[in-house]
């Protein structure tokens, strides 16, 4: 979307200023965050229970939707959703990774600003 209507390197601004807002809500060195690929991100959030994951979703979305993003003369307002699984849920990384693409499809399929857990 920005891409098209403000060019390639406001899509690159975009998605340098979206890693430091995700980075700056993790802990370090505990949490790792990483780009998948396009515009989707995955936050590996360690030592913790699903509530507290819940809690930083539902900020990271807050967060994500306060964001007035512009640059060379564009505006844009931005959306944020996520799929979530539970690592005790998968035996290997790219089952992680195909579980959390579940999620985040139905995430996308119920609105912006969502975020679904990957139920077994």
């Amino acid at each position: 979307m920005v891409n098209d209507s403000c060019g390639h390197a406001a899509g690159d601004r975009l998605l340098q200023e979206m890693a430091q807002i995700l980075a700056s809500q993790i802990r370090m060195p505990t949490d790792t965050l990483a780009r998948m690929g396009g515009d989707e991100f995955a936050i590996a959030i360690s030592e913790t229970d699903k509530e507290d994951v819940r809690k930083k979703i539902e900020e990271v979305i807050h967060n994500t939707q306060e964001w007035d993003f512009g640059i060379y003369g564009c505006r844009k307002k931005m959306t944020c959703s996520s799929g979530v699984v539970c690592i005790a849920q998968c035996a290997h990384p790219i089952e992680l990774i195909h579980q959390s693409t579940k999620a985040l499809i139905e995430a996308k399929r119920m609105g912006r600003n969502q975020y679904r857990w990957f139920e077994l």
